[in-house]
Formats: C-alpha cells, sequence, structure tokens
C-alpha cells in the first residue's frame, strides 16, 4: 500500500491548506446561517392590498385576454410594464411591482381552443417572481383560478355560432370570480434547521468540497507522475493496476471522510432533525450523492492535469463558475445557456434536487420522481468520471 500511504502523507502535508478551507466555510456558514434564519423566521402575514402586478400585455384585443386583465385587475392593482427583462427586474428590485405576469401573443385564442379540445396543451403565462413568496403564491392562485373556472364553462356551450356565446360565457366567468381568495397558513411549521442545512450548509460545502478535492488529489497525482518517482516505481514490484486503485482508494477514502466530518459538524449546528425527518434525509442523500460526483469530477482532474498551473486555474477559475453558474451564490433565476453548461458537474443537480425536497412539507409522488431523476444524475455524473479517469490512467501505462 505505497500509494495509500504516499497519499495520505502528503494530505497530512497540507494539513494548513486544510484548516484554510475548514476556516473559510465556517466564515461563510455563520453569516449565511444568522441572514437566512432572520429571513426565515418572519411570519407569513400577506397583506394583500399591497399586491401590484406588473402586466405585460402582447395580446392586446382579446376578448379573454382582456377578461383575464379585469380580474386581476379587481383583485391587484396593475401597472403596465414595458417588455423589456432588464425593466421588469429592476422595478422588482425597486418593489415598484411585486410580480410580473406577461401574457404572449395569441394567449387568448390558444386558451380558448385548449378549453374546446382536451387533446391542447393550456397556454402557460411567463412569470417574473418578486421578493416576496406569499405574494408570488397569492397571484398563482388567482391565475389558476381564473383558468380553471374557463374550462368549466367553456364544457356547456354548444353553439360557437352565435354572436353572443363568448361574451355570455365571459360574463358567467366574471360572476362566478367575484368571490375573493383568502391564503391561510398552515398551523404545521416547517424545521427552519433542516431549510438551513438544504439552502446553506450543503450547498456551500459543495463549494469547499471541489476546491479541497481538486487540490487533495491533484497534489498527488502531479507527484506520482514526476520522472523520479516513475523511476523508483519501476524498481518495486507495484504493478500499474495496483498503483491507479490505491490512488482511487485514497480519494475515495478521503472524500468520505470529508463528508462523514462535515456531516457530523451539521447535526452539532442544525439538530438531528436532518435524520429523523423525511425532508432532512432526502437532503443529506442529495448532498452525499454530490459529493460523491464532485470527488469524480476532481478525481478525473487530477488525472489530466498536465501541471500545477491547469490545476490551479480548475481549482479556483473553473470553481468559481460551477459555483455561480448552479445558482449556489447567484439563486436559481440565472437562464440561458450557463447553467446548461455547468450541467456537467453536480451542485447544479443538487440545487434543483433541494429546492423540490424543500418546496413542501410532504412530498408527493411526482415530487419524489422529480427527486429521484436528479440523485440518478449525480450517481451517473460521479461514476462516468471515475469510468473515464480509469480509462484513461490504463492508457498512459501502456503508452509507457
Amino acid at each position: 500500500m505505497q500509494i495509500f500511504k504516499l497519499f495520505y502523507r502528503l494530505i497530512l502535508s497540507r494539513k494548513y491548506t486544510i484548516a484554510a478551507f475548514t476556516a473559510i466555510f465556517f466564515l461563510m456558514i455563520i453569516p449565511a446561517n444568522y441572514a437566512n434564519r432572520q429571513a426565515n423566521d418572519a411570519t407569513f402575514n400577506p397583506e394583500m392590498n399591497k399586491v401590484i402586478t406588473g402586466l405585460v400585455n402582447l395580446d392586446e384585443g382579446d376578448p379573454v385576454t382582456g377578461n383575464l386583465i379585469d380580474y386581476l385587475g379587481r383583485t391587484t392593482k396593475i401597472v403596465a410594464v414595458e417588455n423589456d427583462e432588464e425593466r421588469i427586474v429592476d422595478m422588482l428590485y425597486n418593489l415598484q411591482i411585486s410580480d410580473a405576469v406577461i401574457i404572449p401573443e395569441g394567449y387568448g385564442r390558444a386558451l380558448l381552443a385548449a378549453a374546446f379540445d382536451k387533446d391542447k396543451e393550456i397556454p402557460a403565462l411567463e412569470r417574473k417572481k418578486g421578493n416576496f413568496p406569499e405574494k408570488s403564491i397569492y397571484i398563482d392562485s388567482l391565475l389558476s383560478m381564473y383558468v380553471s373556472n374557463f374550462m368549466v364553462h367553456a364544457w356547456p356551450v354548444e353553439n360557437t355560432d352565435s354572436p353572443d356565446w363568448l361574451e355570455e360565457m365571459l360574463q358567467a366567468q366574471t360572476a362566478s370570480l367575484h368571490d375573493e381568495i383568502r391564503i391561510k397558513q398552515s398551523d404545521r411549521e416547517a424545521n427552519i434547521d433542516v431549510l438551513l442545512y438544504g439552502l446553506t450548509y450543503s450547498l456551500l460545502a459543495s463549494y469547499i468540497y471541489y476546491m479541497l478535492f481538486t487540490s487533495s488529489y491533484g497534489t498527488p497525482a502531479l507527484a506520482m507522475r514526476e520522472k523520479t518517482v516513475r523511476i523508483r516505481e519501476k524498481m518495486t514490484s507495484i504493478s500499474s493496476a495496483s498503483r491507479n486503485m490505491q490512488f482511487f482508494l485514497g480519494c475515495t477514502s478521503f472524500f468520505l471522510i470529508v463528508w462523514v466530518l462535515t456531516t457530523i459538524a451539521a447535526v452539532f449546528l442544525y439538530g438531528p432533525g436532518i435524520f429523523m425527518e423525511e425532508m432532512g434525509r432526502f437532503l443529506v442523500l442529495s448532498a452525499f450523492l454530490s459529493t460523491f460526483g464532485i470527488s469524480g469530477l476532481a478525481f478525473f482532474l487530477a488525472t489530466i492535469s498536465p501541471n500545477s498551473y491547469f490545476l490551479t486555474f480548475c481549482e479556483i477559475g473553473l470553481g468559481l463558475f460551477i459555483t455561480f453558474a448552479s445558482g449556489i451564490f447567484t439563486g436559481t433565476e440565472m437562464g440561458g445557456i450557463i447553467p446548461k453548461i455547468a450541467s456537467f458537474a453536480t451542485p447544479i443537480w443538487q440545487v434543483r434536487a433541494n429546492l423540490v425536497i424543500l418546496s413542501s412539507v410532504s412530498l408527493t409522488p411526482a415530487q419524489i420522481s422529480e427527486i429521484s431523476g436528479y440523485f440518478l444524475i449525480m450517481l451517473v455524473l460521479g461514476l462516468a468520471y471515475y469510468a473515464i479517469s480509469f480509462v484513461v490512467m490504463r492508457y498512459r501505462s501502456l503508452s509507457r
């Protein structure tokens, strides 16, 4: 087990670097915990009289769309907004609007078509949500109620050749939506410590794991490819297969040790609820699979790194890209191609899984199925990186 022992000797020689990573982690966790605890401890008390809907209407002149806008105008205050994403974001940030609703062109016709043909998909409204979840829930409820009632009032319509059928249908729709929607707070409170573990601790830990594993695996990998080390290996009885397997065992055992220690620290910080509640157990499993995938990626980068400069770039530059693109530091609103590029690493899948896990007190079968899909992706990514790394190591041994 010469390589295995060498791996841990090199790890121990980096004890101050590991201590620095640990200090950075807790310096991030302590203020993040405080800020998130203050935010999540706030009482859920919607002020519905202050809901302001920013509206972008790209379907002007349609009677169905006009009826929907009239309904939103009776239940919230409507502010017309230009169709400019930057302007909408600015208004949300400055609290000029609570949420933004964008009605696409042809929405009214598409909603009518879906009401009369059950095989057609109900058209979607684009949403830009603000900083008040309770107000977003309220607007979601209004829109859902409107569409549901619209479908109901379309059923008895038989003669669409009559010039007044649509007006009569919309009048019935307006009358049925006369009552006010009220949101009641659930009597069951969520465990805020489990929420903090899922939204703060486990996600920030992924960033530290990546940097720690990349540097810890890369240093021994580069050292073992030094010419003098290879010459010494040739003078011993160790085979390439044994050498690679010992290096693999060293990396995976280190990953397990780090994950277990950080999970124990999480129990001290957040209590045993992360193991006692179903939501907490799902979050712990999500953290483990994400860490396994990060370990596999770090193992792969250590295997292909030609020098320490490339390794440093992967550790810092690539690490920051993965973290920001995954939404750990920036939230999940980032769109476009950047999150798709970051999908090669497990943190983005962990973020998505955690958001689904924390989306409700009791998980539905559909949510569990979605979470299982994210878990499978993280597992496959980790196994794939390890497999590719062994192919590269095998090719190098044969080429020598």
